[in-house]
């Protein structure tokens, strides 16, 4: 059953815009005009929100209240009602618990007729409010840069487009398990490509292990190798070989999954642009750079790549809990109270990392199970 459109549809700002944007998208036809009731804290989300929904054709409008009170809430829609012809479809999903209930009283006491609705992101639902409740499946699953625009205002500057062949995937893999086996020719790797940064040549040592690593470096064409020297092809050539072969390894998990449709996208080394395009919007405080990223059901789910020991000492505090700490802040910015965050690390963390970790929501796949990242995934979706 389709979900049925309305010409005009009426929206409650609150910090999550992905279902005021579903609730548009989905309805068939899409609302020709698109009414935002916004306080004052969420002129920005309703900036954002009101960008994405006109690149879909919408017009909108918004309308300014300074609390989410009875009587605000109350009054506006009234306003909106009264220069409005004909049925109108109005979301209450979003805004604050009294927007909403205040949003169903205004829906049962209009004289117009009307289609109230929420959108169940976790159930893949849209229920139809009413003396008889009916319920649409969300039929459409947005990309990661949609979700990305739509839920939190930021567009892909630039991304790995770069497909990973078999051939790639399987060196990738060899690359993987030898450093399962020996940690300190990681930690060799590591610093050697770190030497060479500017010169791009570092010295051979003496390890037969490394040499086995950099022959499968050369075969992805990353170095080439002498009796005397590793050069290594180009700067981003050594960055690979400081933690990039990870970040490729993931992506080449990811593009499997994309394949048996396990997942809906994917991108990896994603470049943000700041949200430019929103009138007065501050430049966010958070990094701009995503080692990968997936989406499924309409969900936003983030990577973090580490290579570099997690129980050292960063800055201030080890090097796993910094990457908590970025990864949280990232997960909670881009993707809202259903974001989701993973770290994957040939090193464990530390124990109190780890409950950190499991504290926050994030999930950590290290060691070994790394090889079986692709069943850590589905699991972590299906959970």
């Amino acid at each position: 059953m389709s979900f049925p459109g309305y010409d005009t549809q009426i929206c409650l700002v609150s910090e999550q815009t992905l279902p005021n944007y579903l609730g548009a998208c989905l309805s068939e036809p899409m609302p020709r005009v698109v009414h935002l009731v916004v306080t004052d804290r969420m002129k920005e989300k309703a900036d954002i929100l009101e960008q994405a929904l006109k690149l879909k054709g919408c017009k909108v409008k918004q309308h300014s209240i300074p609390t989410a009170g009875h009587n605000e809430v109350f009054d506006c829609l009234c306003a909106i009602d009264s220069g409005v012809q004909g049925p109108l479809a109005i979301n209450v999903t979003g805004g604050t618990k009294i927007m909403a209930l205040m949003a169903v009283e205004w829906a049962n006491l209009s004289e117009h007729e009307n289609f109230t609705f929420y959108v169940d992101t976790q159930q893949g639902q849209i229920l139809q409010l009413g003396r008889a409740v009916k319920t649409y499946a969300i039929s459409c699953n947005l990309s990661v840069a949609e979700i990305l625009f739509a839920g939190s205002g930021h567009t892909i500057a630039n991304k790995d487009k770069e497909p990973v062949s078999m051939e790639r995937h399987i060196l990738l893999k060899e690359l993987l398990e030898l450093f399962l086996r020996e940690q300190r020719i990681l930690r060799l790797f590591n610093q050697k490509a770190a030497d060479a940064k500017k010169i791009l040549c570092a010295s051979w040592p003496q390890e037969l292990t490394f040499e086995e690593a950099m022959r499968i470096a050369a075969q992805l064409n990353m170095v080439k190798l002498s009796l005397k020297d590793i050069t290594y092809v180009s700067e981003d050539a050594r960055k690979w070989c400081n933690g990039g072969w990870l970040e490729e390894y993931v992506k080449s998990v990811l593009a499997n999954m994309r394949g048996k449709k396990l997942i809906d996208d994917y991108a990896a080394n994603i470049e943000l642009d700041y949200r430019n395009h929103i009138k007065g919007a501050q430049k966010d405080a958070v990094q701009n750079e995503i080692d990968a990223a997936f989406s499924k059901n309409n969900q936003l789910y983030l990577i973090e790549c580490k290579t570099s020991d997690l129980t050292k000492e960063g800055k201030f505090v080890s090097k796993a809990a910094e990457a908590i700490f970025k990864l949280n802040t990232l997960r909670r910015d881009l993707g809202g109270a259903f974001g989701r965050g993973m770290i994957v690390s040939v090193f464990e963390p530390r124990e109190e990392d780890k409950e950190r970790a499991r504290e926050l929501g994030l999930r950590l796949v290290f060691g070994t199970r790394l090889l079986g990242l692709e069943k850590e995934i589905s699991q972590w979706i299906s959970n």
